[in-house]
């Protein structure tokens, strides 16, 4: 009864550990929640330029979706359409070809849902 019964056990290996040329500190995970500083850096860079006479760009860092949205009478913004955007993108959205001069916006949801979404300032076309 004291012999105590054998213990097996598991070596794990951490990839870029062996030889001491790594670093341990890699298998640390980060909290829930947590997004880091370059994303946050990336996603504070996004930005909307002119493309051509009927459309804008989105210049993004981070993937996400670009939304075009356009004021309605009642002063409420209706989405027109959704473009994928990837990281380090230039995202080209066409407008409506509107005989009318109309306000529209661009909204960028980056994937990460830690990260705020961007809106641009209201701009007419």
């Amino acid at each position: 009864m004291s012999e105590q019964p054998e213990r097996s056990f598991k070596a794990v290996s951490w990839p870029g550990t062996g030889g001491g040329a790594g670093n341990a500190a890699v298998a640390v995970s980060a909290p829930v929640g947590a997004v880091s500083r370059k994303d946050r850096e990336r996603a504070a860079r996004t930005t909307l330029e002119p493309d051509g006479p009927s459309g804008v760009a989105l210049l993004s860092q981070t993937p996400g979706s670009a939304l075009l949205q356009r004021r309605t009478a009642a002063s409420e913004w209706e989405t027109l359409s959704t473009e994928p955007a990837s990281r380090q993108g230039r995202t080209p959205i066409a407008l409506p070809q509107d005989t009318s001069t109309r306000t529209y916006r661009v909204v960028f949801s980056p994937k990460n849902p830690n990260l705020t979404s961007w809106v641009s300032e209201p701009f007419d076309r």
